[in-house]
């Protein structure tokens, strides 16, 4: 098994001792390049296409003259149909009969070679709506195409590069959120993009407890009675895994479940909006309700490693129809 380059996108070839099964067959023009990577008299004999995207089906009219191609149905629907392509405001024309998927499927589907099980598989909610897996389980090897990237996130960059909001987007000025697992998927972008200004995982799970990597201000939302992540095995040792170095904050919400965002938005929206207003505006107004941090019985818990310069907090709203945390009032 081998990754080969398909002219500026990945292929992933697998040696059956016949010919070979390829997961994705490049941009155009490149088929010459993959085939003299595959040695001489390479035959593809099965060619998976993870979505309809022209950097993965750019060789498919070469490839069908000897290989079945395998696609999500959506794949084909794309492929086969003039579409509007909104990143690029451009027409793209339908594929060539030739270049289109033979052979599709819904859901799941898989196929043995050379001892080798290979399955696939829809993955929803991905960056088209026909990606694809293919899981070479004997190799304990996991092909997804354009779904991850060691060099992009694919829902910040669509959003700041090829949304139809782009230009109403400050790139310079992002910031992740998430729960549950979009909670640790908030502390992997943090890891992973130093650039952020600001991260604040909610109720975060991850199977992974170390996150010494993290640069990016962070600040990790518990809930105390959370039995579904509980902080002990969750929450807490995120936090202190992230470097003392790094402005940090772990906050606790007291008594409160999983579910708090639905329970008891007012005080995890408060440090949410305190932290993200401070980090990505540099708004030193809200460094008062950081520091120190608000002694109400809301939290049960609140530790924290990062710097103020602005005033204390008030000990009591302005009037009665404002919270601690809005200054505006």
């Amino acid at each position: 098994m081998a990754v080969v380059d398909g002219g500026g996108s990945n292929a992933l070839a697998f040696s059956t001792g016949e010919g070979f099964v390829l997961v994705d067959g490049g941009a155009p023009k490149s088929f010459d390049t993959i085939m003299a990577s595959l040695g001489a008299n390479a035959k593809v004999h099965t060619l998976f296409n993870t979505h309809h995207h022209i950097d993965q089906t750019g060789n498919n009219e070469l490839f069908s003259k000897g290989a079945t191609i395998v696609a999500h149905k959506r794949t084909l629907e794309w492929m086969s149909a003039d579409h509007w392509v909104h990143a690029e405001e451009r027409y793209e024309k339908a594929r060539p009969k030739a270049a289109r998927p033979t052979e599709t499927f819904l859901t799941t589907g898989s196929l043995t070679a050379a001892g080798e099980q290979i399955d696939y598989g829809h993955l929803t909610l991905a960056h088209t709506n026909g990606d694809i897996y293919v899981h070479f389980r004997k190799a304990n090897v996991l092909a997804v195409g354009d779904v991850a990237s060691p060099l992009r996130d694919p829902a910040l960059d669509y959003l700041t590069e090829d949304s139809s909001v782009r230009s109403r987007i400050d790139s310079s000025r992002v910031a992740v959120s998430g729960h549950s697992m979009g909670g640790g998927g908030t502390l992997a972008a943090a890891d992973e993009r130093s650039s952020l200004q600001a991260a604040v995982p909610l109720q975060p799970w991850h199977s992974d407890k170390t996150w010494q990597g993290i640069d990016v201000p962070t600040m990790i939302i518990g809930a105390e009675s959370d039995s579904v992540a509980s902080v002990g095995s969750h929450a807490e040792p995120f936090y202190d895994s992230i470097p003392s170095s790094t402005e940090k904050a772990y906050v606790e919400l007291n008594n409160e479940s999983h579910f708090a965002a639905g329970s008891n938005p007012d005080d995890q929206g408060a440090a949410m909006v305190s932290w993200l207003k401070k980090y990505v505006d540099d708004d030193t107004r809200y460094d008062q309700f950081l520091c120190p941090p608000p002694s109400s019985s809301d939290y049960s818990e609140w530790e924290d490693s990062y710097s103020c310069g602005g005033t204390t907090p008030p000990t009591t709203p302005p009037d009665d129809d404002c919270a601690w945390w809005e200054w505006w009032c």
